[in-house]
């Protein structure tokens, strides 16, 4: 648990920020014309990637394995990215948004759970940025493009 923070307000803003990053993922795939299956592939891979990546490096079992919510809301955004994609994709200014709060939320979600688990500061702050920009890099990859955080300002 995250000192000073709600759990109930922390699980609300991990599964938004999971809702977001999975829809970024099924938007890409909708891009790329993947079938119904890659988009939404792509969307839990994007959606969950940051989340299990911190977990492996902190040494825990991953959350997102374990609790069905981030499963259903990764694949709920691909199904939307999916069926509605042209839509959403007219609205991209307002996810890049989203995006960004995304990124910078589970950044310090990152950090925070890595130093509850006696992880020092230097290697949480890694273990953040890992947690913040793991999806978008695994997206890119599974897409077989250079991943946009090296290339590109955030």
């Amino acid at each position: 648990m995250i000192e000073g923070f709600n759990p109930t307000l922390l699980l609300v803003l991990n599964l938004a920020g999971t809702f977001v990053f999975g829809l970024s993922g099924g938007l890409a795939g909708v891009r790329a014309r993947l079938d119904a299956f890659g988009v939404a592939v792509l969307a839990v891979a994007v959606a969950l990637a940051g989340g299990v990546i911190r977990d492996v490096l902190i040494g825990r079992r991953p959350e997102t394995f374990h609790d069905w919510r981030y499963l259903a809301v990764a694949g709920g955004a691909g199904l939307v990215a999916f069926v509605a994609g042209g839509l959403v994709d007219r609205y991209v200014g307002v996810v890049d948004v989203f995006d960004a709060a995304g990124l910078s939320l589970f950044s310090v979600s990152g950090a925070s759970i890595a130093l509850q688990y006696r992880v020092p500061a230097v290697d949480a702050v890694a273990i953040g940025t890992f947690s913040a920009i793991g999806g978008g890099m695994t997206r890119d990859v599974l897409m077989r493009r250079v991943p946009v955080v090296l290339h590109e300002g955030l």
